[in-house]
């Protein structure tokens, strides 16, 4: 963040016996907080930190990307990442979001710049898109007050791409990917159920 370094984050949370985890996969980005109910306000006020004043350091991100762009060369030589990806691409079509690996291709990765990111964050990340989920043995009662903070969260208006239609599958195909020295096969039968 803007006040302290990821090592003193983990620091104070270690600290309270507590864990904050910001997450994301192919359909959404979450923040995990777990934390012992005597600990919560000072947890909660560690996530605020977090989610108000990021610190997009351009050494942070470079350092994210080239271990993503690492990531991904590594993954090339794992059938089963193939066949992941390649079934992606059957099933929505080579344009479709869902048809992208999660982590990024070389190509969009190594496009990416830290004012991509920030941009994003602007854009992207707003309570109206997002939910709020508690399990424990605070009340609602108890923990309303608690989130209060989340009121100081900018409103933004998030427009979301339109995604190509997935093509239609007439009839049962068989796509051969050949992975010379492979120590296994993969193979992928399925369709989309949403």
């Amino acid at each position: 963040t803007e006040k302290h370094t990821a090592e003193e984050i983990g620091d104070m949370l270690e600290a309270l016996g507590s864990e904050i985890d910001v997450s994301c996969n192919g359909t959404e980005i979450v923040m995990n907080i777990s934390s012992l109910s005597e600990n919560i306000d000072r947890t909660l006020a560690i996530a605020e930190e977090i989610l108000y004043t990021p610190k997009f350091s351009q050494d942070d991100f470079e350092r994210a990307k080239k271990q993503q762009l690492d990531a991904i060369q590594q993954q090339q030589t794992s059938a089963s990442t193939i066949a992941d990806q390649q079934f992606g691409r059957i099933l929505y079509g080579a344009n479709h979001i869902m048809a992208l690996p999660t982590t990024g291709t070389t190509e969009t990765v190594a496009a990416l710049t830290l004012d991509d990111v920030k941009g994003y964050y602007k854009s992207h990340l707003s309570p109206s898109q997002s939910k709020v989920m508690l399990v424990g043995n605070l009340t609602q009662a108890q923990l309303m007050p608690k989130l209060q903070f989340l009121n100081k969260w900018a409103d933004v208006k998030v427009t979301k791409a339109t995604e190509p239609t997935p093509p239609t599958i007439a009839k049962t195909s068989v796509y051969f990917v050949e992975k010379k020295a492979a120590p296994q096969s993969e193979i992928r039968i399925g369709c989309m159920s949403m």
